[in-house]
């Protein structure tokens, strides 16, 4: 269906922080809708008149399904504390009516629809989830006719991301404003889902209490056998207190995140007391510092199982810590007890196919934090390795909901890629990876492969897009420059999308490594800054596997 032509339109793609794939009309008076005008709703042979179908015997407005075009709302959404519904829009009281919508022409859904009618309590940003479902099915926001009907023709927003993925859309909204929120299966799906409303001031609102403890926090242990840290402010990070865990050793691992649950981003470092391993939470205030040593309980450790990212693996609201065994390349887990204290670890978590410290031919990497790839809800993990050649070889191990990780689908890169990570870059909806950073005469470069929101789900292929180069424009000879790294998706300033910490070998093979940060403008374009350097606890030429670098991190 084509887009109708409007009179007076405005346009608004809002991208705004977990908004995934959305696209937002608002203002929306489309000409040719029949409610004011001849052969409208209200005039001859309209819905009301002799012949139309409101009494009729069957296929009437009341009838399973309603007039091609519209659907018909069963239930209301609310927003007492972000109220879940789970159905299904193959239920008995689901229609199948809507075929197309007006915000994106040229598609059909034939699958049912289930549809539910939503009054704003307040004026504000609403977030519908949708979530919990098999195969593709996407969500939409109709505005009310002039009659109250739901028309297809009427859509103000949708979400379609590729099958399996879950579905978001964000509304702004006036008290009192009506609107349909519609389920539609692409493609005849039909499945089960729950869906969720949350509304302004009901729980996950970012409210400006919540934004003042947000503050980016960057750490890396330090050969000098402590963990470095810096935090951001004025546009740019900035050195803050360095973490010495009380007694001796080394600090060989770092994860970054609000482990208690206070809003302030906390370190947990991983040392080495010459008797064994433990770890230290660091608690944060609301400004990125200072930070209090509180001991934890739980966090036992089956041999160098090094700190290398977090993420809630069990969906239960807290930030867990994921570990790889430096000599084994067996994953570990710590589950997180709710306040950054208390642990319980999780042993045999996953296996890595490829990780070996002892082959220097070995450029093994692991994408982090984690991140959902499959469209379940539960972080998964990339594991890539190049050989030192292209192509790059990639495994997802899927996210189990326990703590675990099972082995899933592979594909291939057409880069000599040292590092891949995954994450929305581009703020479309889609998972899109990027990748590089191996010195193979042409140090430094990373390149991107993007997912695609309104089709099919697919796994990246092909050579990509390069995005940016950690060499250029700092004055360093091309074959000489520092490009053997790693890297670290997050949302370094705090602006809702995913920037990018690099950290390289420099020289290659040695312990110093730099640091830089790719800022994203939200589109997936990224401006390259330099962050200083770290002299790193592990590494040498014959050991390229990856090191850690912890880095802010919000569920």
């Amino acid at each position: 269906m084509n887009r109708t032509s409007l009179s007076v339109l405005l346009v608004t793609l809002l991208l705004a922080p977990g908004c995934r794939g959305t696209l937002e009309l608002f203002g929306v008076e489309p000409t040719g809708d029949d409610d004011d005008v001849a052969n409208d709703d209200d005039a001859a042979n309209d819905d009301d008149a002799t012949g139309d179908d409101d009494d009729a015997t069957s296929d009437d407005d009341d009838a399973t399904d309603p007039p091609d075009g519209q659907c018909v709302s069963e239930r209301t959404l609310n927003c007492t504390d972000a109220a879940v519904d789970s159905w299904s829009n193959g239920a008995d009281d689901a229609t199948n009516g809507v075929f197309e919508y007006s915000c994106l022409e040229g598609q059909e859904w034939t699958g049912p629809e289930y549809t539910y009618s939503f009054t704003a309590e307040s004026s504000g940003a609403h977030t519908i989830s949708l979530y919990d479902f098999q195969d593709d099915l996407d969500l939409f926001a109709i505005e009310p006719g002039n009659d109250g009907q739901c028309l297809g023709r009427n859509c103000i927003g949708i979400s379609g991301n590729p099958p399996g993925t879950p579905e978001e859309l964000v509304l702004e909204l006036e008290a009192g404003q009506e609107v349909f929120i519609v389920i539609d299966g692409w493609n005849g799906t039909v499945s089960d889902y729950s869906i969720r409303m949350e509304c302004p001031g009901t729980t996950g609102d970012d409210d400006d209490d919540d934004d003042a403890c947000t503050t980016p926090v960057l750490a890396r242990p330090h050969q000098a056998g402590n963990a470095l840290v810096w935090t951001y402010s004025n546009g740019g990070f900035v050195a803050g207190a360095n973490l010495n865990p009380g007694g001796p050793g080394t600090v060989w691992g770092v994860a970054v995140a609000d482990f208690d649950g206070d809003g302030a981003m906390d370190v947990i470092t991983e040392r080495d007391t010459r008797g064994g391993l433990d770890a230290a939470l660091f608690e944060g205030d609301c400004n990125g510092g200072p930070f209090t040593e509180v001991g934890v309980s739980g966090f036992s450790f089956g041999g160098l199982d090094d700190l290398h990212g977090v993420g809630d693996l069990d969906q239960d609201g807290d930030v867990d810590v994921i570990g790889i065994g430096w000599n084994s390349g067996d994953g570990r887990v710590w589950l997180n007890g709710g306040d950054g204290t208390s642990w319980t670890a999780v042993g045999d978590a996953f296996e890595l196919d490829s990780w070996d410290t002892d082959d220097n031919g070995t450029r093994e990497s692991v994408g982090f934090p984690a991140v959902d790839v499959d469209g379940d809800q539960l972080p998964d993990l990339v594991e890539c390795n190049n050989n030192a050649s292209s192509p790059t070889s990639c495994v997802i191990h899927n996210g189990v909901g326990d703590g675990t990780f099972l082995e899933g689908a592979s594909f291939t890169l057409g880069q000599l890629c040292n590092s891949v990570a995954a994450g929305d870059f581009n703020g479309d909806g889609a998972i899109d990876y990027v990748g590089g950073l191996d010195d193979d005469g042409d140090a430094g470069q990373v390149w991107i492969w993007e997912g695609q929101p309104f089709g099919p789900s697919t796994l990246p292929s092909g050579g990509g897009s390069e995005i940016f180069d950690v060499s250029d424009g700092f004055g360093q000879p091309q074959n000489n420059a520092p490009g053997y790294g790693w890297l670290f998706p997050a949302d370094a300033d705090d602006d809702g999308d995913l920037d990018i910490f690099v950290t390289v070998m420099d020289p290659f093979g040695s312990e110093n490594h730099a640091m830089w940060l790719a800022t994203n403008d939200g589109l997936a374009n990224f401006s390259v800054t330099s962050l200083g350097s770290s002299d790193n606890s592990w590494g040498d030429e014959d050991t390229l596997i990856q090191s850690s670098l912890g880095v802010p991190f919000r569920p």
